[in-house]
Parts: structure tokens; C-alpha cells; sequence
């Protein structure tokens, strides 16, 4: 009689694993020398084969289609070597440049490199705006393969569900459907209007901002009309950032009223009480620290929701002239604080450097110390960070102050620095150093400006700049971490375009 299959056996593997194969003489196992250990191993095997001779789940759900073919050329693993040294914390400011080059060098990472990365995105939510660019289109036919990926990008079948979740979800959601396609989220906010809330529409409403443009105008304008401030309020902002909306001409004309211009002299008459049609379009009563009051607020609120361009051309002058008229006003002050706000709505390249060109040779912190105005700073392109800095420097270095708005700026690390610049910059740092006897409180500012340097210098200037310290010497022995931090990141940069740049 043959022996049942071990899987059969297993209630009885048990009961003489129970007790013992010394307490029953007849077991399958006496046959072996050592009938213990035989019986161990039947019942391992036995229950390896109970848990692998189960019957397979008929597969129901659709079958993923394969990834799309990925057309470009995956980057060395020395490459991915230097983005995980970028991910593990101590390069991340070079993610940016990485991603940038990537794209440059018409590369993508490699298939294998991507669960780890994915994985890392789930644990730092903060990376994942900077590696989804570089993610390839395997990389995103992966996203869609698990659970926990998924979530990290929100596809449009998904936001297109924003009416049907709540509080700051709803807001992702509809904005990221803004972003996938402005007009059919603008669609589906108009059909859905009427069915939102009075704080649904307030919350909902700002994320137009999202790929704002001229065919939302239309929209916007019958809410500006809502009986809500909040709501009235949201969409008169977003109409106020449209250069050529109704809105804006029709503050326009208000301005062309209040502001006149006799030879070079600029002078303002306010209405008083504020009009109600400026009410409507979003200019509230409220204070103001101006001395002209509340007057002096609403002027704000009215100047910068004007272009720049409106007073050049209106009055013939170049953004120079234009500014210095306005300086020379008794309402110089609220000009200035207006053109900040009208730079961030409506960019203007020229306007701009010649605003901070002259908070530069000003040197005076009320005008650029605040929210807005560091806000512009950031805004700036490189070339007018460049094209300000490197006068400025060369006129005032080479000890930068702190506390000035040139060390801010450069302590930004947001901007490219020219070569001429840098070498302004570290050059005048290890010259005072050799030369002058500062406390090291007056460079403690140093530290954030060489950390800024080190990754928005070019790093061919690595061979130059790691000359001609000199560590033994009390001055520069102070500095030497930070010295060797510069010059460790700017290698680390040029190794990495390196390895990007290699055709192998």
C-alpha cells in the first residue's frame, strides 16, 4: 500500500510531533537513524508544500499595459551615485542642477534606480516636487503600479473628483486640475458653482491662480459681483492680476483722475469718500500707517494693481525717469510700496532692475526689509541679480555688511552668479581675511553667503578658488570648515556634470 502524500499526512505529522517519537514506537520516521529529525523535516516539508499547493486567484482586474518605450538614454550609475548622495541630506541644494541637466543632457535614470527613489519620495514628501521632473515615462507608468506611489502624483481622473472630498483636499485637488487642463477645471467650476458653498467658493475660488488667464475673466467677473466679501474679494485679486481685464482698465481711468503730472512734478488728489465703483472692484476701507491715512491706502491698493507700463507710457518716460519723479513726491513712499506688488502681478524685467539698482545705492532697509519686497528679490531672474550685484560690489566691496540687502541677496543661493562675481566675492573673503583685522562677528553673515556660492558659482572656478589659503595662519584658521565646504561642493559639481555630460 503506497504512503499518502505529506500534505495528507499532516494532521498526523502533528499529533507525533505532539507527542514525541519516543512515546510511539511505530511511526513513519523509525525507519530513519535519527527518527526525531525525520520527523521534523516531514513536518517543514509538509507545511511547505500545504502553503505553496493552494489553487491561484483567477485574475479578474485589468491587465497594466507595459511601459511606454523610454526615449532617452538612461545616465551612469555614477550618476545616480551623486543624486543619492544629493538625497541623503548633506547636496540637496544641488537637486535643481541635477534635475536640470538631466534634461539638458537629454537623459533619463535608470529603470532600477526608480523604486528606491519613489520609496525615499513617500518617506520625504518634499522630494517629490523635485524629482517628479526627472522621473522619465517609465517612471511615471510606475507610479500608477502601487498604492503607496500613487498617491504621490494625483492623476486628472483624480482630481476631477474635488467636489466629492472635503477642506484642504478639495483645494489640492481642483488645483492640480487646473494644472493638468485650466479649461476644464474652469468647466467644471462653473457648473458646480452654484451647488458649493459661500466658503466653498471662497476656499475654491483663489486656485484659478492656477494657470491664470484671459478665458477665465468672463467667470471671474460675475463673482466679483457675489454677495460674500471673501468671495467678492478673491475674485477681484485674480482679475487684478490680468494686465488687460475690465478690472484693470477701469482702475485706470479712476487712476488717471487722481494722478497728474504738471512738467516733472507729480501730485495726487484723493476722493474722498472712496467711490463706490472702486469698492467694487476690490479697493476696501481699511487703516493705514501712511501718513495720508486712509487715503494713502486705498492710493495703494490702486497703484499696484496697475501695470508699470500704464505710467510709461501714459507719461512718455522710461522706468529711470519714471522713478525718479515719483521719488521726488510726497507720495513717494506709498509709489514705491505699490510698484513692489505691481512687479510680482505684472513682470517687468526693465522696471525691476532698475528698482533694485536703486535700493542697492540707497542702502536703506526700509525699503527692501519686508515680505513683498524680499519677495521680489527672489523673483528676480539671475541676469538682474547679476547685472545689480556686480557694480555694486566692485564699487562697495569687498567687505559686504550684514545686514545690507546685498548680503540677503546673495545669501539667497536662488540666483546663478557670474564668474565675476564670485571671484568679487571669495577673492574680497580671503583678502580680508590676509589683510584686516575684523571681528569675527562682522563675517559671521559670511557663512550663509560662501554656502549660497558654493553651489551658484560654476565649478570650473574649483581650481581657482582652492588656491592660496592659508590655514596656519590665525585668520584664515578660523574659516577653514567653511573654506573646505565651498571648495568640497564645488568639486562634488563638477564631477557631477562630469558624469552627466559622459557619453558611456
Amino acid at each position: 500500500m503506497s504512503t499518502p502524500p505529506l500534505t495528507d499526512q499532516w494532521p498526523e505529522l502533528l499529533r507525533q510531533l505532539l507527542l514525541g517519537t519516543d512515546q510511539q514506537p511505530s511511526t513513519p520516521a523509525e525507519a530513519a537513524e535519527d527518527p526525531a529529525a525525520q520527523l521534523l523535516t516531514d513536518v517543514g516539508t509538509a507545511h511547505l508544500l500545504r502553503r505553496g499547493a493552494q489553487a491561484l486567484r483567477t485574475w479578474s482586474d485589468n491587465i497594466p499595459t507595459l511601459a511606454a518605450a523610454e526615449t532617452r538614454r538612461a545616465c551612469s550609475w555614477r550618476s545616480i551615485q551623486h543624486l543619492q548622495t544629493i538625497l541623503s541630506g548633506d547636496r540637496l541644494s544641488a537637486l535643481p542642477e541635477f534635475a536640470r541637466l538631466l534634461e539638458r543632457h537629454d537623459r533619463c535614470l535608470p529603470p532600477e534606480s526608480l523604486p528606491d527613489l519613489l520609496n525615499q519620495c513617500v518617506e520625504d514628501a518634499s522630494l517629490w516636487p523635485l524629482l517628479q521632473p526627472i522621473l522619465g515615462q517609465r517612471g511615471q507608468w510606475l507610479l500608477a503600479q502601487h498604492p503607496a506611489w500613487s498617491r504621490l502624483a494625483i492623476s486628472l481622473a483624480q482630481a476631477q473628483e474635488w467636489p466629492n472630498v472635503k477642506g484642504k483636499e478639495q483645494l489640492t485637488l481642483f488645483q492640480r486640475f487646473r494644472r493638468l487642463d485650466p479649461a476644464a477645471a474652469r468647466a467644471d467650476l462653473l457648473l458646480r458653482w452654484s451647488q458649493l458653498t459661500h466658503q466653498q467658493q471662497a476656499r475654491i475660488l483663489p486656485a484659478l491662480a492656477v494657470n491664470l488667464s484671459a478665458a477665465d475673466e468672463t467667470f471671474l467677473e460675475t463673482a466679483r459681483l457675489a454677495k460674500r466679501k471673501p468671495i467678492r474679494l478673491a475674485a477681484c485679486d485674480l482679475l487684478a492680476r490680468l494686465p488687460d481685464s475690465a478690472l484693470v482698465n477701469r482702475l485706470w481711468e479712476h487712476a488717471k483722475t487722481v494722478v497728474q503730472r504738471r512738467g516733472k512734478t507729480i501730485t495726487v488728489t484723493l476722493p474722498d469718500p472712496l467711490p463706490k465703483a472702486m469698492i467694487a472692484d476690490g479697493i476696501e476701507r481699511k487703516g493705514s500707517k501712511t501718513r495720508l491715512g486712509l487715503g494713502g491706502n486705498w492710493l495703494l491698493q490702486l497703484l499696484s494693481r496697475l501695470p508699470i507700463s500704464r505710467w510709461e507710457q501714459h507719461w512718455q518716460l522710461d522706468s529711470s525717469a519714471l522713478f525718479g519723479e515719483v521719488a521726488q513726491s510726497d507720495t513717494a513712499q506709498i509709489w514705491l510700496s505699490a510698484w513692489v506688488e505691481s512687479l510680482s502681478r505684472f513682470p517687468n524685467t526693465v522696471a525691476t532692475r532698475t528698482l533694485l539698482r536703486g535700493w542697492l545705492l540707497r542702502d536703506d532697509d526700509t525699503l527692501w526689509d519686508n515680505p513683498k519686497a524680499k519677495q521680489l528679490l527672489r523673483q528676480a531672474d539671475s541676469d538682474i541679480f547679476n547685472e545689480c550685484l556686480i557694480p555694486w560690489v566692485q564699487q562697495h566691496g569687498p567687505l559686504i555688511y550684514e545686514g545690507s540687502m546685498a548680503a540677503y541677496w546673495l545669501g539667497l543661493g536662488q540666483h546663478a552668479w557670474d564668474p565675476v562675481l564670485s571671484k568679487f566675492i571669495v577673492f574680497g573673503f580671503r583678502d580680508l581675511l590676509q589683510t584686516r583685522r575684523i571681528p569675527e562677528w562682522e563675517l559671521y553673515h559670511y557663512r550663509r553667503i560662501l554656502q549660497a556660492g558654493a553651489y551658484q558659482s560654476d565649478p570650473a572656478l574649483f581650481d581657482v578658488f582652492k588656491r592660496g589659503w592659508s590655514f596656519q595662519s590665525s585668520g584664515f584658521g578660523r574659516w577653514q570648515v567653511e573654506v573646505e565646504q565651498l571648495l568640497q561642493t564645488l568639486n562634488f559639481r563638477r564631477e557631477m556634470r562630469a558624469a552627466l555630460a559622459t557619453t558611456t
